[in-house]
């Protein structure tokens, strides 16, 4: 079975007729519905079954509990968790660094207790690498909808992104496109922000495109107000909401390139915030003036 998706304008092409892959409803949301070639190449996924206990015992270049890096004879390759398999699903890293297509390895006993959806898959399976090199980043944060443009809510977990977010929804004056996860790619000279496949425990997932007003870097305070953010903290900010293997140098250097172009074209601020309408009142004036 072949599925093709659109995802901020790129193409993901899905040959599932091996691997116990299951398309949950925020993927579904995404499938092409016409011809879409004029958006040029696709990535590609395929499926091979592979004993990957066969790689248990070779070196590892990285870990963090949910993939391992091994060092093989044919090169380096990631392998994923998935439940009680240790060694579930990988791919080689030279194809996802390079090229269109990612020949993805899984074990046979992958359909035992329950595939993984394509959300869970593609969060761990570098899909993020495929679209930076088309020039997309895939962004941690609240992707609101503010009278017809993009509000991004970002910071680290416990800021109040969520809280910000359904502030806005729940008095009328935003829509929360998606509540954990977006794209951020430029289009004629424009950044936008895309809905994303994927989004957390949030399960707030709509296909929707908007051009961003604004990034707001979150902070915790005792009143609410909009500060400056210097440019170093920009760029800070940014790299660190953006999804990237942190061991692969040509990612950071791509993020950052991705990130300056972010600073010079999109307003960003911190917003010290109250988890309250005070928080909305002051945000807003300050949309409202740029």
């Amino acid at each position: 079975m072949k599925k093709e998706y659109l995802i901020g304008g790129i193409r993901l092409l899905v040959h599932n007729d091996n691997f116990p892959l299951r398309e949950n409803e925020y993927f579904a949301r995404f499938q092409a519905s016409e011809d879409c070639a004029s958006f040029g190449e696709p990535i590609e996924y395929t499926f091979t079954p592979c004993d990957l206990m066969a790689y248990a015992d070779t070196p590892i270049l990285a870990y963090n509990g949910t993939y391992e890096l091994r060092k093989t004879a044919s090169g380096p390759l990631m392998i994923c968790h998935w439940g009680a398999n240790r060694l579930a699903y990988g791919l080689w890293m030279n194809e996802l660094l390079e090229g269109n297509v990612v020949h993805c390895l899984f074990s046979p006993s992958m359909d035992e207790p329950r595939p993984p959806t394509m959300t869970r898959f593609f969060s761990t399976m570098g899909l993020h690498s495929k679209f930076l090199q088309r020039g997309a980043i895939i962004f941690h944060g609240s992707y609101v909808e503010v009278d017809g443009s993009a509000v991004i809510f970002a910071g680290q977990s416990g800021a109040g992104k969520s809280t910000q977010a359904a502030l806005w929804e729940n008095c009328g004056r935003g829509r929360i496109i998606n509540g954990d996860r977006l794209l951020l790619r430029q289009v004629d000279g424009r950044w936008y922000a895309f809905g994303y496949p994927c989004c957390g425990s949030s399960n707030i997932c709509l296909n929707v495109s908007l051009p961003v007003k604004a990034i707001v870097f979150l902070q915790k305070g005792l009143q609410s107000r909009v500060l400056p953010v210097t440019p170093a903290a920009r760029i800070r900010g940014l790299l660190l909401g953006a999804q990237v293997f942190s061991w692969v140098d040509a990612e950071t250097s791509m993020v950052y390139q991705l990130a300056q172009s972010i600073c010079e074209q999109v307003p960003i601020v911190t917003l010290s915030a109250t988890p309250d309408m005070q928080a909305v009142e002051a945000l807003g004036r300050y949309l409202e003036s740029i």
